[in-house]
């Protein structure tokens, strides 16, 4: 049940990720994203009697944490969907359980990859490269940026999904409040820096979007994914790698009347299996 929860909320996200681009920059969005989750994850803890003054044991995960699934990924996800549309980027980042799979199977010594699962991996970059197709491979700037940074959002995710893993003495709320905390702040301290202040002007008008992308689509999912991550290992949580880009990309369809060649949605499948032999044990 969490790992379909986690993936129907994350898919949920880029459809409302689209309705916010073109309005605010990526790193607004980031920013905003963050910081919205984090106010919620902070008022979770009070509600709770839990202390809201950071451990030492806190402050790395947060940093490491908050850099490689908050604010970077987000950031690069907005930029993303704007020149692929939220349903094809959905599914790029469907490779990112591949590349968790094998940074699992080189750092952690529980999560080796065996047999038929080395085949779901080159399965899965065969279907990579079809999904991305030849107009991006060849160098056209328009499919290729941001095709590039939906892979850079997969290894940032599959980075910190292993990562997550050898930490030992930090909960998984805590786990998700540092990282939205520190995703959040970070994102608004470069978009204050980098973004023009007309940029910022929509953002009151889009509270409603931005609290359900921060609370329903941030802070719940990453706390339950934590858990997973914590519990059962990051090559099974990552399995929701199945159900996100399907949600993503159905409702793209459905909500914003996005289409999707006939190589895209093979590529997508071809991914899809290679994550199925991948991912099973």
């Amino acid at each position: 049940m969490a790992l379909l929860a986690c993936s129907s909320m994350w898919g949920s996200s880029f459809i409302v990720m689209k309705g916010l681009v073109g309005t605010l920059s990526p790193l607004a969005i980031a920013a905003l994203r963050g910081l919205t989750a984090a106010a919620a994850l902070a008022a979770f803890f009070l509600a709770t009697g839990r202390s809201l003054r950071p451990r030492r044991a806190d402050l790395l995960p947060a940093v490491v944490m908050g850099t490689l699934q908050s604010w970077l990924p987000n950031a690069l996800t907005a930029f993303a969907i704007s020149g692929l549309g939220a349903g094809l980027a959905a599914m790029m980042q469907s490779s990112g359980p591949l590349m968790t799979a094998i940074l699992a199977h080189l750092v952690l010594p529980n999560e080796k990859l065996r047999g038929a699962q080395w085949v779901g991996v080159a399965v899965g970059f065969v279907g990579v490269a079809t999904l991305i197709g030849p107009e991006a491979l060849s160098g056209s700037a328009a499919a290729f940026w941001p095709a590039m940074a939906m892979l850079a959002t997969a290894a940032s995710y599959a980075i910190g999904n292993v990562w997550a893993r050898t930490v030992r003495d930090v909960s998984a709320e805590r786990l998700a409040l540092g990282q939205q905390a520190f995703g959040g702040a970070t994102a608004c301290v470069l978009a204050i820096l980098f973004d023009p202040a007309p940029g910022w002007a929509a953002a009151p008008s889009l509270w409603p979007q931005i609290a359900t992308l921060g609370v329903a689509m941030s802070a719940v999912p990453v706390t339950l994914y934590m858990w997973l991550i914590q519990r059962a290992g990051p090559v099974k949580a990552v399995m929701t790698g199945y159900i996100t880009p399907l949600v993503a990309a159905t409702l793209a369809t459905t909500l914003l009347g996005e289409t999707l060649a006939a190589r895209q949605l093979l590529g997508a499948a071809i991914i899809l299996s290679g994550v199925f032999l991948v991912t099973r044990r």
